[in-house]
């Protein structure tokens, strides 16, 4: 999964660079991740103040947690230094690298200061 989690990520951070709108961005985030790399089976960004997922890979966003242990969160952005407020859920078909978990992390990080 690590090359095709790196040219997602690579592709992210250069529209984080060219200051793409934040909503497009999120957007791209979900689609991306869900479609060139072939062990994510879903992909969001959840606003915990608003409790809704802000975009997703599909519509389906019922069974994301309940039914899948599968599913890592990697915080975008925080309200306070103690309330997490916007996360990136993945859920994956098989064990992330440690190499794949860094690059989600950072874009994750990259998505909350162009986005918080």
């Amino acid at each position: 999964m690590t090359t095709s989690t790196d040219i997602v990520a690579y592709k992210l951070m250069a529209d984080v660079y060219k200051k793409v709108p934040a909503e497009r961005l999120m957007e791209n985030t979900a689609l991306f991740l869900y479609e060139y790399v072939p062990q994510v089976e879903w992909c969001g960004i959840y606003s915990v103040e608003d409790d809704c997922f802000l975009v997703s890979s599909s519509y389906d966003t019922s069974s994301c947690f309940s039914e899948h242990e599968n599913v890592k969160t990697f915080p975008v952005g925080r309200i306070n230094n103690d309330s997490l407020s916007v996360c990136l859920y993945v859920r994956y078909s098989s064990t992330l690298s440690d190499q794949d978990e860094q690059k989600l992390r950072d874009l994750a990080r990259a998505l909350g200061r162009t986005c918080g």
